[in-house]
């Protein structure tokens, strides 16, 4: 924690708020809580990506595992980015999953109608 910038901690306590108000979307059922998914998990992923796994650009703005000092990365620092990222990912699969209709209603099926001439 000593080796990430502020605005590290800051930005990853923020996005650990959107993740827990995307989550009690989902879990309690609310009607933007695919979109909230999608957007909470894609965006996570990439920010994740910028802030650990890319090269320095900026580096009051990222705490780089590739580049930089690199203080106290460790085989667990890998292993939680891979694993945020992923779960990201698959936090927006599955919003977009949501958004798709399911059901017997949504399958269209085509049969030919009694009584119909062709």
């Amino acid at each position: 924690m000593s080796a990430s910038p502020h605005a590290i901690m800051v930005g990853g306590m923020i996005q650990g708020v959107f993740v827990v108000v995307a989550i009690a979307m989902a879990v309690t059922g609310r009607r933007r809580a695919p979109e909230a998914a999608i957007a909470v998990g894609f965006g996570s992923a990439v920010l994740f990506t910028y802030a650990h796994l890319l090269p320095s650009f900026l580096p009051a703005y990222q705490d780089s595992f590739v580049s930089g000092p690199r203080i106290n990365v460790t085989w667990f620092s890998w292993i939680s980015a891979v694993a945020e990222i992923g779960t990201g990912i698959v936090f927006a699969m599955a919003g977009f999953r949501a958004r798709r209709p399911s059901g017997v209603n949504s399958v269209v099926h085509l049969r030919p109608q009694q009584g119909v001439s062709r």
